[in-house]
C-alpha cells in the first residue's frame, strides 16, 4: 500500500473462515497492516461488544470483524447475529461518543488470503485530480483512516481555484478558502500526494483495482527544498506561463506563481537546455541546499486501491477557434480567465486592471457564451463567473462603464439573484444580442452586435472581455478509455443514474465529482466530492 498511515487494527476473526484466510494471506506474504492483531474467535455473531469497545478506548485505531460469507457459515445463522452484533456494537459507539467509521464487518473465506489483505488494509481509495473536488473527497477519506492516493498531472495542488482571486456569490477570498485545506491536505499522513503524475493503465474490480501510474521527475528534492527560489534568476531559458495564461513568462526551473503549493518548484525539461544537450547547470549552482537532482528518474508504479474518484476539473473552450472576435490579434480583447488572473494580488499585474498600454480601462464589454453554440450545451456556471468579474471591476475602478452581452441568463438560486440584482443596481447594463464582431475603431474596439428584433448596432469599449464555455479535460477520452466508464455526447464522464447515483458509474468503485462530470460551480463541486467519499466509505460497513 506504499508508505503512509498505518491504522492500529484488532481484528476478531472466524476460526473457521477469515482466520484461515488470514494465515494463507501471512503464507503468501501479501502486505497487511503490520500492526494489525489477531484475536481467533469461534463465530463473527459471538463478539463481545465490551471487548470491541475496550479496544477502541484503549487506542485500537479500528476494529475489524470478519466471518464467513452468508451461505457458508459452519453455525448456518452466524452471519444474522454477525449483522445484528455489529449493528448493536454501531449504536454502542455512538453512545460511548467513538466514530461508528472505526467498525468494519466483512466476509472472508478460509481461501480467500488475498482478500483479506485487501480488507485488512481498509478501502483504500484513490483520486484523480488533485483540484477542490479531489481535495475534498482526499481529506474526507483520509480523516476516516482510508490510505489516499492524490494523482495530480501537474507540478503543484488546487486545480483552477487557486487562479481564481475571489469567488461567487459572496465575493470570498479563493486563496483563504482553500490554502488552508491544501495546508491540511499535505500534512496528512494517510494522503501520498503523486503530482506530475498521469493514470496509464486500471485493471481488476471493486475492491481490487490494479492502477499503473507515470510520475515525471521534478529534479528537484522536496526534502532539501526551501522554496527560497535562489534557482530562478540564473535560468537563462525564459517561456510563456501557462499558469498566468500567457500573460507573463517564466524560466525552465519554476513554481507557477506565488503561492503555489507544494512550494517546490519542477524543472521543465522540454525548456532546459540541460535536457537539450547543452552544458548548463546554471540552477544547480545556485542552489545552496544541493536540491537540485539531475540523477532524479522518471518513475512507473503499480498502486493496489479499493475505489477510484476521478475529479480531473475542466478545461475551457478554446476561443481562437471564433475568428470574428480578433482573439491574440487585437489588443484589448482577452479571455475571462486572462481577467481572472490580471485581478489576482499574485497574478501578473498584482491585481491592477490595465491595458496594455498601462492605462486603466474606461469601458469594458463582457461577451458570454462564447463557444455555446460550437459546443452545443450551456456550461451553467459562466454568468456568474461573468458577474463575479462585473463585480470586481467595478470596485477597482468604480467609474468604469460595463456591458454584457448574453444569449440566455443562468443564475438560479435566491444567493445568485441577489448577487446579480447587486451587480445590475451598480450600474453594469446587460443587453440580449448576438455578438457579430469586433474590430478596432482608433484606441477602441467596435463591438458589432445584433438584436433579437434583427437591428443591428455597434458599440465602442476599451477592453473586451470573452467568457467561454466549459468543456472537458483534455484527456477525458483516453481515461475513461482506460476506466472503462462512458462520456456523455458532450465528452464528460457519465454518471451511472444521474437522479439516484449522480457520482456513481456504470463500474462499481468507480465515481465522478466536480467538472470532471459536467460544468458546476464550487459549492456544487465540495457537495459531490462529499457524495463520492461517503459512497467509499459506506462500502466498508
Amino acid at each position: 500500500m506504499g508508505e503512509g498511515f498505518t491504522p492500529r487494527i484488532v481484528g476478531f476473526l472466524c476460526n473457521w473462515c477469515s482466520y484461515a484466510g488470514a494465515d494463507l494471506a501471512g503464507a503468501a506474504k501479501l502486505e497487511i497492516p503490520a500492526s494489525l492483531s489477531v484475536i481467533r474467535v469461534m463465530c463473527s455473531g459471538r463478539v463481545d461488544p465490551v471487548l470491541v469497545a475496550t479496544a477502541l478506548l484503549r487506542g485500537a485505531d479500528g476494529v475489524l470483524i470478519a466471518g464467513c460469507h452468508p451461505g457458508d457459515c459452519h453455525y448456518r445463522e452466524g452471519n444474522y447475529y454477525a449483522r445484528r452484533r455489529f449493528a448493536l456494537l454501531k449504536k454502542t459507539l455512538e453512545t460511548l461518543g467513538l466514530d461508528t467509521k472505526r467498525l468494519m464487518l466483512a466476509w472472508v473465506s478460509a481461501s480467500e488470503g488475498q482478500r483479506f489483505g485487501e480488507v485488512a488494509n481498509q478501502f483504500a481509495g484513490q483520486i484523480i485530480g488533485a483540484g477542490i473536488a479531489g481535495i475534498e473527497a482526499s481529506l474526507l477519506l483520509a480523516n476516516s483512516g482510508r490510505k489516499v492516493y492524490l494523482i495530480e498531472k501537474t507540478s503543484y495542488i488546487g486545480g483552477n481555484v487557486i487562479k481564481f482571486e475571489e469567488v461567487f456569490p459572496n465575493m470570498d477570498c479563493a486563496t483563504c478558502m482553500i490554502a488552508p485545506k491544501q495546508q491540511e491536505l499535505l500534512a496528512n499522513e494517510n494522503i501520498e500526494l503523486l503530482t506530475l503524475s498521469q493514470v496509464e493503465a486500471v485493471s481488476g474490480a471493486a475492491g481490487d483495482f490494479s492502477v499503473k501510474i507515470k510520475q515525471k521527475a521534478r529534479y528537484i528534492d522536496l526534502v532539501n527544498c526551501i522554496g527560497c527560489n535562489a534557482c530562478f534568476d540564473p535560468c537563462p531559458v525564459e517561456v510563456d506561463n501557462e499558469f498566468e495564461e500567457g500573460l507573463t513568462k517564466r524560466k525552465a526551473v519554476y513554481i507557477p506563481c506565488a503561492g503555489a503549493l507544494p512550494n517546490v518548484p519542477a524543472i521543465d525539461t522540454e525548456n532546459c537546455l540541460r535536457f537539450k544537450g547543452k552544458e548548463c547547470q546554471a540552477c544547480q549552482e545556485a542552489c545552496a541546499f544541493e536540491a537540485i537532482d539531475f540523477d532524479q528518474q522518471d518513475k512507473e508504479l503499480e498502486l493496489k486501491v479499493g475505489a477510484i474518484v476521478v475529479a480531473t476539473g475542466f478545461s475551457m473552450f478554446d476561443i481562437g477557434k471564433i475568428s470574428q472576435y480578433g482573439y491574440k490579434k487585437l489588443g484589448g480583447v482577452y479571455s475571462a480567465m486572462e481577467i481572472e488572473r490580471i485581478c489576482a494580488s499574485n497574478g501578473p499585474t498584482q491585481g491592477e486592471i490595465t491595458l496594455q498600454s498601462g492605462e486603466a480601462p474606461k469601458s469594458v464589454a463582457i461577451i458570454n457564451c462564447v463557444g455555446r453554440e460550437e459546443k452545443g450545451y450551456c456550461s451553467a456556471v459562466c454568468c456568474m463567473a461573468a458577474l463575479k468579474l462585473c463585480h470586481f471591476l467595478k470596485n477597482k475602478l468604480p467609474e468604469l462603464k460595463i456591458t454584457q452581452f448574453y444569449s440566455d441568463l443562468c443564475i438560479p438560486g435566491k444567493a445568485y439573484q441577489h448577487f446579480y440584482q447587486e451587480v445590475k443596481d451598480s450600474g453594469v447594463d446587460f443587453i440580449r444580442a448576438e455578438v457579430t464582431g469586433i474590430s478596432e475603431s482608433g484606441k477602441e474596439l467596435a463591438v458589432k452586435y445584433k438584436t433579437g428584433e434583427g437591428k443591428e448596432n455597434s458599440l465602442a469599449a476599451d477592453m473586451v472581455i470573452l467568457n467561454p464555455a466549459l468543456e472537458p479535460g483534455a484527456e477525458s477520452a483516453k481515461l475513461a478509455g482506460m476506466l472503462n466508464i462512458p462520456q456523455s455526447r458532450e465528452g464528460f464522464f457519465s454518471e451511472k443514474e444521474p437522479d439516484l447515483t449522480p457520482v456513481a458509474t456504470a463500474q462499481d468503485g468507480i465515481f465522478i465529482a466536480g467538472c470532471a462530470q459536467g460544468p458546476k460551480d464550487i459549492a456544487e463541486t465540495i457537495a459531490e466530492a462529499e457524495a463520492t467519499a461517503g459512497r467509499i466509505l459506506s462500502r466498508s460497513g
